[in-house]
């Protein structure tokens, strides 16, 4: 029987470990775009860090750049997974890379949308390491509340912020991208709290700072990146 076709947008922390767990089933055969460091990773394959060592390991296909499957002759996908940061100030937008239709529009009736949380990461070029165990939601997030203007009981908000507790030090995302001179999705994060908000007529002092800082990091990171490139 043929294996499943799988196209992987987004080959490092999150969508390896998702790549790796797919072909470890035996059904799958995984195509993953890999931009950054795609030379290391063709070379030498990954070095999974994940309850154990795994040296060497390549999914079916590593590719730099998305397949033309209508113009190429590439087989097409069963399904596509999409594991990149979300940052449309910076593009192309994933959903124009793939087809030029909003995801919700074009394929009303076929996304699957996923919230991960097994705090995986690439340390170095090809190097992935996953600390968490695995934790996936999976659903539909899509719309907002049917039912606002309810209060959460004390107990449930108690409940959350014990997750992550300050004493544990847990670097949020953005701070790790910082570090690593990425692109932050400060948009998605913070500026969409922030428009909701502003229709609502609810003042958000605090984050509408924050934004604006984070939108300055944004612009230093594109202008560092656009020299690179020009030098």
């Amino acid at each position: 029987m043929a294996k499943t076709r799988v196209l992987l947008l987004g080959s490092e922390g999150i969508g390896t470990i998702a790549a790796l767990n797919l072909e470890c089933g035996g059904q799958a055969h995984v195509t993953a775009v890999r931009r950054s460091n795609f030379q290391t990773v063709t070379d030498r394959g990954f070095e999974i860090l994940d309850h154990g060592r795994l040296r060497n390991w390549r999914p079916s296909e590593v590719i730099n750049a998305v397949p033309e499957v209508a113009h190429s002759g590439v087989s097409p996908f069963d399904y596509i997974v999409c594991t990149t940061k979300n940052i449309p100030d910076i593009g192309p937008p994933i959903c124009d890379i793939i087809a030029p239709a909003p995801f919700a529009k074009r394929f009303a009736q076929n996304i699957l949308s996923r919230i991960s949380r097994i705090d995986a990461h690439e340390i170095a070029p090809g190097v992935i390491e996953q600390i968490d165990h695995d934790n996936l939601q999976i659903g539909a997030f899509g719309g907002l509340s049917q039912t606002p203007n309810i209060d959460l009981p004390r107990e449930t908000i108690a409940t959350i912020l014990a997750k992550n507790p300050p004493e544990r030090m847990i670097y949020p995302s953005m701070q790790k991208d910082v570090t690593k001179g990425n692109f932050l999705e400060h948009e998605v994060i913070i500026g969409e709290v922030i428009r909701e908000a502003q229709g609502r007529g609810i003042a958000t002092p605090i984050l509408s700072t924050l934004y604006h800082l984070w939108a300055c990091l944004q612009w230093g990171t594109q202008q560092g990146k656009a020299g690179t490139r020009q030098n």
